[in-house]
């Protein structure tokens, strides 16, 4: 991790109140590694998504105050979009993030937990497998909970659930052997509330993490709340060049 990854602040913007998209990753079938930065002539291009930009701030939003509000977006496109593109469901820029938009709106995380009795609030807590059986109750499939820990207090919170699809972006279960991810099976896992203050990162996380993992950090009351899903897709596209 770089130091000034770890001195970056984030806020969550005033006008979420559910889970957010971290990203539409594809999996490849035929290798162990996934896919990134398939071509570089597809440049992330603001113009092509300003029609759905005011949903984008809402669905998918940047996290960090020190980077411009486009950057993530161009981040998540030019590293992930450019391998997802797999007509007739994701051909180009808009129609990535307009895929991610309706599976936001389609997996409402926040409304299948609170109906399943997983609440965010600040005195109580959950098992990994608390959030994973009511994915699997859902949607009969195996997801992956990602955990985060803050120093202090030394506790453990939902970072992000990942849900994984096929080609057709019909849920199938995530291939992955361990399906709870950075997480204590020793300690329950705290979902608080959102709360809308600014903290750097550094003051929550120790140096353990990765920095591409800094992109859902999202703090409150000096702990962090998770926000993100994420969507992984297998087998979507080879290389391009």
């Amino acid at each position: 991790m770089h130091a000034a990854e770890e001195e970056r602040a984030c806020k969550i913007p005033d006008m979420v109140k559910n889970w957010v998209i971290h990203g539409i990753w594809p999996e490849s079938s035929k290798k162990p590694d996934p896919p990134a930065f398939c071509n570089s002539s597809w440049h992330f291009n603001e113009s092509d998504i300003k029609s759905i930009e005011d949903e984008l701030k809402i669905r998918w939003p940047n996290v960090f105050t020190s980077t411009g509000r486009t950057s993530f977006w161009k981040h998540e496109w030019e590293k992930h979009g450019t391998c997802a593109v797999d007509k007739p469901y994701i051909f180009n820029e808009k129609s990535y993030f307009e895929m991610g938009i309706k599976l936001n709106k389609q997996y409402n995380l926040r409304h299948i937990y609170e109906r399943s009795g997983i609440i965010a609030v600040n005195y109580t807590s959950y098992k990994c497998e608390d959030f994973r059986n009511v994915i699997k109750k859902n949607w009969n499939v195996e997801s992956i909970i990602t955990c985060v820990h803050s120093k202090e207090p030394r506790q453990q919170y939902i970072l992000q659930t990942e849900i994984c699809f096929d080609k057709s972006f019909k849920p199938i279960d995530c291939k992955r052997d361990q399906k709870c991810l950075q997480c204590s099976q020793k300690e329950n896992i705290w979902y608080p509330p959102l709360e809308n203050t600014a903290t750097p990162v550094s003051s929550l996380l120790g140096r353990e993490h990765h920095a591409n993992l800094l992109w859902e950090f999202v703090p409150t009351r000096m702990i962090i709340v998770a926000l993100a899903m994420v969507l992984a897709v297998e087998g979507t596209v080879e290389l391009l060049t």
